[in-house]
């Protein structure tokens, strides 16, 4: 039986689908359907989230798991005294605004009043990874985002929350990092030929925004 490379609109909930652009895409694809944890690699505008998303909306709607896990570090881009400070309100308000990639990616692929419904039913669980701590979860298709901005312990301490039928994705950019710590890039050394768990690594090949973002950083990384 060929390998299942695209993510098809597999039930009444899923609004669009993802078709890969590149083998390692592809690759990519094939990786989370076959491995527990996929760790991806990548640089700006090479699918990482699009493609977390659309898997993890596809296990979804196809009932292959119960609900869906979205985190990050709650890291700013602005290095030193040029960052936005503490932000207004409650811990949600304060941690919705770092999830907006995330968040728009999934409702391009279920909708936006179906993302709504399933937010507020907790099919959808959006959370910080510093109030993981002591989950278990069962069932789960769950994504780390911008993991190159994690410490060591945030990535176990994610890596070490997966339960009975649950995927795990942590993507990064191990070139854009707003933090000094080579954890991101330890863990891809340390976990490599892992049973059950793959690495992809996405390049600028694959980046699939407008193509001057391609040239920008094969020029910036010369």
């Amino acid at each position: 039986m060929p390998k299942k490379v695209s993510v098809e609109k597999a039930s009444r909930l899923m609004k669009e689908d993802f078709r890969p652009r590149t083998k390692n895409q592809e690759d990519c694809i094939i990786s989370i359907a076959e491995n527990v944890v996929t760790v991806i690699n990548g640089c700006s505008g090479t699918g990482k989230t699009a493609i977390s998303c659309a898997m993890a909306s596809s296990y979804l709607c196809d009932n292959k798991v119960d609900k869906i896990f979205i985190t990050r570090p709650m890291v700013q881009c602005s290095k030193g005294n040029n960052t936005l400070g503490a932000l207004k309100g409650d811990i949600n308000e304060k941690f919705l605004p770092y999830m907006f990639p995330l968040i728009d990616e999934l409702e391009y692929y279920i909708g936006k009043e179906q993302f709504r419904i399933l937010v507020f039913s907790n099919t959808i669980e959006i959370i910080p990874i510093e109030l993981c701590r002591g989950r278990s979860l069962k069932n789960t298709f769950i994504i780390v985002d911008e993991a190159q901005n994690c410490t060591y312990e945030q990535i176990v301490l994610m890596l070490t929350r997966i339960d009975k039928g649950s995927k795990l994705i942590i993507a990064g950019d191990s070139k854009q990092k707003d933090i000094k710590d080579n954890s991101f890039e330890e863990i891809i050394i340390k976990l490599k030929d892992l049973k059950n768990l793959d690495i992809v690594t996405l390049g600028p090949e694959d980046i699939q925004r407008h193509p001057i973002v391609g040239n920008i950083l094969a020029r910036l990384n010369k």
